[in-house]
């Protein structure tokens, strides 16, 4: 089905969805929790200090940016390096994305194609 999308399907894996047995798998949720306790705050502060010393706001909006970066990197490399908190595949799912003596027991990896769509956006309100 062409309508199906890849922001659909982490929609899905984000959430769960009951009808097609699927567990929620919050990583989106878990890398803004992990990006508020480990850089938010020291974001801030390097922006603020960036635009006191130019006097230029794009100086702060750029800290905020490679924050979204780093958040960017933390969800693709978290999901090849299982360190979020979710629900492992069910061996069937293992079963089915085992190929070629590569194991598909990696929960939102298969081809790599959802992680790899992940993008950070910067926008200004």
């Amino acid at each position: 089905n062409n309508d199906i999308t890849n922001a659909k399907i982490m929609f899905w894996m984000e959430y769960g969805s009951p009808v097609n047995d699927y567990p929620a798998r919050p990583i989106l949720h878990q890398t803004v929790e992990w990006a508020q306790k480990n850089l938010l705050e020291s974001t801030v502060i390097k922006g603020v200090k960036a635009f006191l010393a130019s006097g230029n706001i794009k100086d702060f909006e750029l800290e905020l940016k490679k924050m979204c970066m780093r958040m960017k990197n933390y969800v693709k490399t978290g999901v090849r390096r299982r360190e979020f908190d979710i629900a492992p595949n069910a061996l069937s799912t293992i079963e089915r994305k085992t190929i070629n003596g590569k194991v598909g027991d990696i929960p939102l990896l298969n081809t790599g194609q959802l992680v790899n769509s992940i993008q950070c956006i910067y926008k200004k309100l």
